[in-house]
């Protein structure tokens, strides 16, 4: 299997910098990812 791995820089609600890797399948397409990452940062308080 290949992977694509989305390495991603937020910018918290405090100002500090969140790095965090999405870690998908090559074929899966843009608009999943970005899903993925919303229920990351949601998860984590980030969201919006």
């Amino acid at each position: 299997m290949k992977v694509a791995v989305w390495d991603t820089y937020v910018t918290k609600r405090d100002g500090q910098i969140m790095h965090f890797d999405i870690l998908v399948e090559d074929h899966v397409v843009e608009s999943v990812v970005y899903r993925v990452g919303a229920r990351y940062l949601a998860s984590k308080g980030q969201q919006d």
